[in-house]
């Protein structure tokens, strides 16, 4: 078996690698046609090292760079998304050798009852809610439509 540090790398062209110093052409290629293809070079730096610090990968659509309006200027801005909650979720759980389970989702009507299921005649929910099990303590988490929207 090889010991060079290449020959034992897993993954695709896309997969960030800890020895990395900056993005690859074929990363650089993928994240402009995900919509990061103005961005400078210190903004993707910065990012890339955010994305090796974390273990999030932006392929996967667990985090992403957002060009953002702020103090009458463009920034870019970091963002972790569901899938890069749910991956972080799933790595603590793991660390401390516990289950974790996500119950169904409810909806909150109109009338202040909660609904197992939705009918697109209501309109849209006031909310959503989501229980989650780790460890056999429950969490519920309330996002409020008007929040999301």
């Amino acid at each position: 078996m090889s010991t060079d540090r290449t020959a034992r790398r897993h993954g695709t062209g896309l997969t960030i690698h800890d020895d990395q110093e900056f993005w690859t052409r074929e990363q650089l290629a993928a994240l402009s046609h995900m919509g990061v293809a103005d961005a400078p070079n210190p903004d993707l730096a910065v990012f890339q090292h955010v994305c090796k610090r974390t273990g999030l990968g932006p392929v996967a659509r667990q985090i992403y760079m957002i060009r953002r309006m702020q103090g009458g200027q463009y920034r870019w801005t970091i963002q972790t998304g569901i899938d890069g909650y749910r991956l972080v979720g799933r790595r603590a759980a793991d660390r401390r050798g516990e289950s974790i389970s996500v119950g169904a989702p409810r909806w909150a009507h109109r009338d202040g009852g909660w609904r197992d299921l939705w009918s697109g005649d209501w309109g849209f929910p006031l909310a959503a809610q989501v229980t989650i099990l780790r460890g056999g303590q429950e969490f519920v988490g309330v996002a409020i439509f008007d929040e999301y929207k």
